[in-house]
């Protein structure tokens, strides 16, 4: 049965694993850098782990060609926006199109506390705690609360239906470009569910928030 404390322990395994391949696909990168194995290995499973700085650092051994390749420009773009922010960290604004292709900006919908939720219609775990964000919403919206979901979805017709299917009201944005999402790329995320909760200053307070984490974090900040 999943739930959300085995979906947590699955998440942190993956983790784990990640780091180490990432690990690995360095020093085969090392070894290779002529391999357009050591391209994909950096775009797909490696660079998100390490960060821009050691991935602006592995990108400068492969050769020309594998660097002005469509994969090749991706790696560039990520060390580019990259930033990574951490709790007590300021948010990264970006802007992206909603469903009907009209452009949002986070600073320009952030409540008094805002969710930034990454998702993605073929998500078994996003889906099983979209229910428990659309209780969450109507509880607090009136209060400050925003939520603004991002999707990794590649089918905007299948984005479509999950919205549709879960019931999610708030704004939602994409740029169907699944892990090349430009704001995946601004806040490293390599996996999902994943989300930063935000202050009305700005700050990000809180990640990972999910079932009971979530539920408490709120009602906490809401009852201040």
């Amino acid at each position: 049965m999943v739930n959300e404390d085995n979906i947590d322990s699955l998440i942190t395994i993956n983790d784990e694993m990640a780091f180490t391949a990432a690990k690995v696909n360095n020093k085969f990168i090392e070894e290779y850098p002529n391999s357009y194995e050591s391209l994909l290995r950096l775009e797909v499973e490696t660079m998100k782990k390490l960060g821009p700085i050691e991935t602006a650092e592995i990108f400068s051994r492969l050769n020309k060609k594998l660097q002005e390749s469509d994969e090749g420009k991706a790696i560039s773009d990520f060390i580019k926006v990259n930033k990574r922010p951490k709790i007590g960290e300021k948010f990264v604004d970006f802007e992206l199109n909603d469903t009907k292709g009209q452009p949002v900006r986070l600073s320009n919908i952030m409540g008094k506390y805002t969710l930034l939720e990454f998702w993605a219609s073929w998500c078994g775990p996003c889906r099983v705690f979209n229910p428990e964000l659309v209780e969450e919403y109507h509880k607090y919206k009136d209060k400050g609360f925003v939520i603004l979901n991002v999707s990794l979805d590649t089918d905007k017709e299948n984005w479509l239906k999950a919205i549709e299917k879960d019931g999610i009201e708030w704004h939602n944005v994409s740029d169907l470009r699944g892990f090349n999402n430009q704001a995946a790329l601004i806040y490293g995320v390599d996996a999902i569910p994943e989300n930063f909760l935000i202050n009305d200053n700005g700050v990000v307070i809180a990640r990972l928030l999910r079932g009971e984490k979530l539920k408490n974090k709120l009602q906490e900040l809401f009852s201040e």
